[in-house]
């Protein structure tokens, strides 16, 4: 009896791990140990990465086959096209992600790389047959996927930050992005970040007032550039 209660407190303990091995709203993968979180606000690929490092996380990336067969399975019911995290940063032409991960594998339409365009910088994947092609970058948002690596999450503490960050349309991205040739590090939203981690919450009035800032900014730069 004693060996009988013994193994269910174990199994319900193992339960709790695995349990919160992802916040609320996020779907684990086996294959990768990582955690995605779909967003069915469309917003640009700025706000969208914005948006993920709230909540320590980044814009989807796609290393292998098998990865790419286990976002579709999910995801691509949504009818929805999303953000890749991946861009042509300053004027290397190369794609690179966000997250600094490798650009290891690819699903462009027609099996081929895009020719370089100024004004299509970024990555889309298509609703339609889960293919990839380049887009502009602010023109046109679409949903994204968030990305992070699995581990031990206290669900009470995910749980607000999620609720909250789900209703701010549009955020933008505090990491250093070196993008079309300009990096930029917004402190309103440095101070946004340090007052959730502290706070547990979000304000969406200041959230909302960093974007503002940052999306006229980032257009003009965008504008001199291509």
């Amino acid at each position: 009896m004693i060996c009988i209660t013994k193994c269910f407190i174990i199994i319900l303990l193992f339960k709790g791990i695995i349990g919160r091995l992802c916040p609320e709203g996020w779907l684990y993968s086996k294959h990768t140990k990582y955690c995605y979180h779909l967003v069915t606000i469309p917003t640009t690929f700025n706000n969208a990465q914005f948006a993920c490092r709230l909540q320590n996380a980044h814009l989807l990336s796609i290393h292998s086959e098998a990865e790419d067969r286990f976002i579709s399975a999910i995801f691509a019911k949504y009818g929805q096209s999303i953000w890749l995290g991946a861009a042509i940063f300053d004027n290397s032409r190369k794609y690179e992600y966000v997250d600094s991960t490798p650009f290891d594998y690819t699903n462009w339409q027609n099996g081929t790389q895009p020719i370089y365009k100024k004004s299509r910088k970024c990555v889309k994947i298509s609703s339609e047959n889960w293919k990839w092609f380049d887009d502009c970058c602010y023109y046109r948002p679409v949903s994204y996927v968030c990305k992070k690596l699995a581990g031990k999450y206290d669900q009470s503490h995910w749980k607000t930050i999620v609720n909250k960050t789900s209703k701010i349309k549009n955020n933008h991205n505090h990491r250093h992005l070196k993008l079309f040739n300009y990096k930029f590090s917004n402190e309103k939203s440095d101070i946004v970040i340090k007052e959730n981690k502290r706070r547990n919450k979000v304000s969406d009035m200041v959230a909302s007032f960093a974007n503002k800032i940052y999306d006229n900014k980032m257009r003009d730069k965008l504008r001199t550039r291509n």
